[in-house]
């Protein structure tokens, strides 16, 4: 039986990018399109419907609120939200859900910081170019040799559910951990809390990010910063593209300032792929000293399914809520 008591039109846009049970629970919600859309294919389709279901693959800007004329709500089981104008969305009196804030049930969602852990290892081990190299049939242990995490420092910066997360993998791999987060009151037992970004860089082996996007962290780490960064540190970034400057990340992995980096985020990962060349993309292409991941640090099976299912129930309370 339907929950709403008008006629409810949804767009999944996305479909290839949600599990199987949650599109199956969508469907019992009103009437469903499920489809794999480009960001003009949605613009065009949008004035259509209701309610529009996203990821992290398509943007609510302001010319998709300008045709949604009929649209009420916007569902993204994420909880960054800088692919959604929320400006406009206000504005236009749509209304989102998201992940962001439910910490309660991000607590039990592991995939981004495993993720994180990951890049970590693969990064400090060489594991992608030594395995691209076997492909090619050359067996040579001299030109991988990585390093140990043993008594290494990991800065975390920002120690909230992930950060925590990746304190317990870094305790357990032996490893020293530095803290900045000025915002959080509870940190983990384990851990060096440092007063200031510069006292974290200028200490820590390993940098990695665990920050929201927002106009404080935007930039976060710019030449000033990498400046204060160890000479032969490496980075790893799993928050956002924007929190980092880009282009001196890659001034610094040029001159051999930093060792290393690993990302699964960039800043316009959203023109990947549109004839449009990435600097940091044609980098890697030719250093094994960069590992780019296509932001799929959320994208295990069981995370997906985890936030599909919550999102869900969260559109069908607003929906209840809302005379639907």
């Amino acid at each position: 039986m339907k929950l709403h008591k008008k006629p409810l039109r949804i767009i999944l846009a996305e479909e290839s990018s949600f599990s199987q049970e949650g599109i199956q629970a969508l469907a019992e919600l009103g009437k469903l399109d499920t489809t794999n859309l480009t960001q003009e294919e949605l613009v065009e389709r949008i004035h259509n419907y209701d309610v529009l279901v996203l990821r992290l693959g398509l943007c609510a800007d302001k010319p998709l609120f300008m045709a949604g004329n009929r649209l009420k709500v916007i569902v993204t089981p994420t909880t960054g939200l800088d692919h959604i104008d929320l400006e406009v969305a206000e504005q236009k009196g749509v209304t989102v859900l998201s992940l962001k804030g439910e910490r309660a049930f991000l607590d039990q969602v592991y995939s981004t910081a495993e993720h994180a852990f990951g890049l970590l290892l693969a990064l400090l081990r060489k594991i992608p170019s030594s395995f691209d190299a076997v492909k090619q049939y050359q067996w040579r242990r001299d030109l991988f040799r990585g390093r140990e995490l043993d008594g290494k420092v990991l800065g975390l910066i920002g120690c909230g559910r992930l950060g925590t997360m990746m304190v317990r993998y870094a305790t357990a791999f032996g490893m020293d951990v530095l803290v900045y987060d000025p915002y959080q009151k509870q940190l983990p037992e384990m851990i060096t809390l440092c007063s200031s970004l510069y006292d974290l860089l200028s200490r820590s082996d390993v940098v990695s990010l665990h920050i929201p996007l927002n106009e404080e962290t935007s930039g976060m780490l710019s030449r000033q910063e990498f400046e204060w960064m160890k000479s032969g540190s490496y980075l790893i970034n799993t928050s956002r593209g924007a929190v980092i400057d880009e282009q001196a990340l890659l001034d610094n992995l040029i001159s051999g300032k930093l060792n290393g980096a690993a990302l699964d985020v960039l800043c316009d990962e959203h023109l990947i792929g549109k004839n449009q060349e990435n600097p940091l993309i044609e980098y890697a292409k030719e250093h094994d000293n960069l590992i780019i991941t296509p932001h799929i640090g959320g994208a295990a099976y069981e995370s997906v399914h985890k936030a599909d299912m919550f999102i869900i129930d969260k559109l069908k309370k607003w929906l209840l809520e809302n005379g639907f």
